[in-house]
């Protein structure tokens, strides 16, 4: 059984309305197009497709849509809504004309029907529609209104002074106000503006001495966002601020109003390649507060956040284990290097008085260490948070057994101002994080002693792992002996070893890609296109294994999954940063590729001339 839904035509372009009252005035589409493409909103290229539309509806053949969900509905509401469709049927589904009259005086008839993808689309959207409106005074302001504009299409199309510039003119222009008027009472969605404040702003907040707005249309930005369309009347950073004022000193907080980029028309003029400044494809998005702030977690994903703790903990514990390995006895390791001789309770073998205080005693602290530069990171993103205003959701940490943690996921509570803030806001946490890794690691190359003779207190390390990173090797030729770099076992400080994840995880957090920090520097300093590119490179280089080597699977595979769409809550996504941010933002991605490339291209290609085969990281 079909149920017929109220018409919610919100989500319907403007262009669907044109076409249909075109169609209903008995306009062709050509001559149609050429004679009100100065009054329709939204003429242009939306404007030719909506001629399409309107010859498939000349086309079609009438359906019983309507008819189906008449049998269905019961409510109230659902037959004021089967009334209104059954009124446009009629206003719409007039039967072909069977033979064309001889008098050529004589206007023929109009041969209009509904295409039944039309009225899906319409029932489809009703769906979304917030259930507290006033279903049947939205249904009749929608059927009178809709009505009124097919009237005055019909009279204009019929009247003998059709070919009269002036009046032709201004039939023309009360025909959009009455197209317009249709859109008002249809503006609104769930969170939408509402129809009463919608003139109002485009007239009273935008006008001729700031923004000369030429088309609305629903936003393709944040949810429930309404998208103005026009040319910018001075300077942008002037206009924006004289708009933004006038928003808040006729509405107070009820909206909010974000800059952002046409890229339909950016596209279009890329394509007929115009040579166009960027101004002239600013637009302006105008929503409620409650729209413009990122949705609050749920009582889920706090028990996530807590469990990940507790995962980030054991994680950080295994990672002290895995680098202190080398405490065990030869025979130990290689019992636990085959997995096949490990069965049954056996023990494995040269644990026979073995003492493990120094094997855990290393283990806990480097586990311990290794979460101080994650905590600075954190403290980097907040301390500016606090400084610029911006609210941010609680740390979401990332476990990983190979450095202990990935990071973490540090979600927007709300706006951020400009793109200098997401820069600032970014670069602070991997400033902080990286700074204070770098810190240890400096510490513990000075508390190895030079790293070749054992010491109460050291680590030992493969001194392959100095040859896994270009930063690694450059810091090891200059705090450790040559005695000490030719022997296959290093002893190093856990400062050192926590030190070093530090890093690594910083840089990897650094990567241009998606939403980590580095992907944000990138976008505040390049824009979304550059952002698109360089994390085309970096999921191609991850995948390879040319980043991080045995890191870059599960490390990409976390990306994918959780931080691959680029940040979107950005007030003004127009004004750039300045040229000292963007050389940092290159300096940032060049020092995470100096951590996570090989130290030479023979460790990058696996054993291809002098640098011998890639270690692992561990």
């Amino acid at each position: 059984m079909t149920t017929v839904m109220r018409p919610n035509l919100c989500t319907a372009t403007r262009h669907d309305v044109v076409g249909v009252v075109a169609a209903s005035a008995g306009f062709q589409p050509r001559r149609f197009r050429h004679q009100f493409r100065p009054f329709l909103p939204g003429s242009g290229p939306c404007g030719t497709r909506a001629m399409g539309r309107c010859r498939a509806l000349q086309s079609s053949e009438p359906t019983n849509a309507q008819n189906s969900g008449e049998e269905g509905a019961s409510s109230r509401s659902s037959d004021r809504i089967r009334s209104t469709i059954s009124g446009l049927d009629e206003l719409l589904g007039v039967e072909d004309q069977k033979a064309a009259s001889k008098d050529q005086d004589v206007m023929p008839a109009i041969e209009v029907s509904a295409s039944k993808q039309v009225l899906e689309k319409i029932g489809a959207a009703d769906a979304a529609r917030s259930k507290a409106q006033d279903e049947g005074a939205v249904a009749s302001q929608i059927e009178d209104t809709l009505a009124r504009v097919i009237e005055q299409a019909r009279k204009l199309a019929e009247s003998e002074d059709f070919q009269d510039k002036e009046k032709k003119e201004a039939g023309g222009q009360d025909l959009q106000r009455q197209v317009e008027k249709l859109l008002n009472s249809l503006i609104r969605s769930k969170n939408g503006i509402d129809k009463d404040d919608y003139s109002d702003i485009k007239s009273k907040v935008f006008g001729p001495d700031t923004f000369w707005v030429t088309d609305v249309l629903p936003s393709s930005g944040l949810e429930g966002g309404v998208m103005f369309r026009g040319n910018l009347r001075g300077k942008r950073e002037k206009v924006v601020a004289e708009v933004m004022q006038r928003l808040h000193d006729a509405y107070g907080g009820k909206y909010v109003l974000r800059v952002i980029l046409d890229v339909e028309a950016a596209f279009k003029a890329d394509e007929d390649k115009s040579d166009r400044s960027l101004d002239s494809f600013v637009a302006f998005e105008v929503l409620p507060a409650a729209a413009a702030v990122p949705p609050p977690p749920a009582t889920w994903q706090r028990w996530v956040g807590v469990l990940l703790v507790a995962l980030t903990a054991a994680s950080t514990l295994s990672f002290g284990l895995a680098s202190s390995l080398l405490f065990l006895p030869k025979e130990t390791l290689a019992f636990l290097a085959n997995p096949s001789s490990i069965s049954g309770d056996a023990l494995p073998p040269g644990l026979e008085g073995f003492d493990p205080q120094a094997f855990l005693t290393a283990a806990v602290s480097v586990g311990a260490l290794s979460l101080i530069p994650q905590v600075a990171h954190d403290a980097g993103h907040s301390l500016v948070a606090r400084l610029r205003g911006i609210q941010l959701k609680a740390p979401l940490l990332v476990p990983s057994t190979a450095l202990g943690t990935f990071g973490s996921i540090r979600q927007l509570a709300s706006l951020v101002r400009s793109r200098t803030d997401l820069f600032d806001l970014a670069a602070a946490g991997l400033l902080g994080g990286g700074g204070t890794a770098l810190a240890l690691m400096i510490a513990g190359l000075q508390a190895s002693h030079g790293g070749a003779v054992a010491e109460p207190g050291l680590i030992p390390v493969p001194a392959a792992l100095f040859h896994g990173s270009l930063l690694l090797s450059t810091l090891g030729n200059l705090g450790l002996t040559q005695e000490a770099l030719a022997q296959p076992t290093l002893y190093v400080s856990p400062l050192f070893v926590a030190g070093w994840a530090g890093i690594v995880n910083t840089a990897l957090n650094a990567l241009p890609v998606g939403c980590l920090d580095g992907g944000r520097t990138t976008l505040a300093a390049f824009g979304k296109g550059a952002l698109a590119f360089s994390s085309l490179v970096v999921y191609a280089l991850l995948g390879f294994g040319a980043l991080g080597g045995p890191l870059a699977l599960p490390f990409g595979l976390y990306v994918l999954v959780c931080q691959r769409k680029s940040e979107g809550w950005i007030q003004d996504e127009v004004s750039g940063v300045s040229g000292t941010r963007q050389a940092l933002a290159l300096g940032i991605t060049l020092l995470a590729l100096t951590v996570l490339l090989p130290e030479s291209a023979g460790v990058l290609l696996g054993g291809v001339g002098a640098g011998g085969p890639a270690p692992d990281l561990f």
